[in-house]
Formats: C-alpha cells, structure tokens, sequence
C-alpha cells in the first residue's frame, strides 16, 4: 500500500524557518530562494522548521499554496506547487 504524502523539498538552515542552498527543485523554479524566511504558509505563521513540516503535512499532494516570504527586509508572496513524496508502507 502506497502512502502519499505532501513535500516541498526545501533545505533549511539548521531549525529555523530559513531557506538553505537550493538546487533545483519545485520550490526554486517557483522563485523561492535561498536565504528566503519564511514566515507564512497559507494562513499559517512559521517560526521554524517544525511548524513549516506541519503546514505542509495538512496539505494535498499537487495542492498549490502562497508562501509569503521576507527577503532582503521586504515582505513577498509566492505561489508553490506542493509535490508528492511516496512512501512503501508493509502490511503487517
């Protein structure tokens, strides 16, 4: 049984809510970059990692999502596409 689960593979610094060095990924061609705070997720506030996890954990895969960003002092909205992360679960 497949599980599928929303991702939006973004590497953070550390725990905190900022953007890390990205590749390309998803979140970068959507203009996300790196050093980007993100400090909101839909309706969601984001102070670290963890609550960004949990913003993106309540979505749908493929769901699209504004993030609001600070970057450079000034405040930015982007709009994201969730992807799909699968994972193999056994049936015990």
């Amino acid at each position: 049984m497949h599980d599928r689960k929303p991702q939006l593979n973004l590497p953070f610094r550390d725990r905190s809510n900022v953007i890390g060095r990205l590749s390309t990924s998803l979140a970068a061609r959507s203009g996300l970059k790196t050093s980007d705070r993100i400090i909101r997720v839909g309706e969601k506030d984001i102070y670290d990692k963890l609550q960004f996890d949990d913003a993106i954990s309540e979505l749908k895969p493929f769901q699209r999502i504004e993030i609001e960003v600070q970057r450079k002092g000034k405040k930015k909205v982007i709009t994201v596409t969730v992807g799909e992360k699968s994972e193999l679960r056994r049936r015990r």
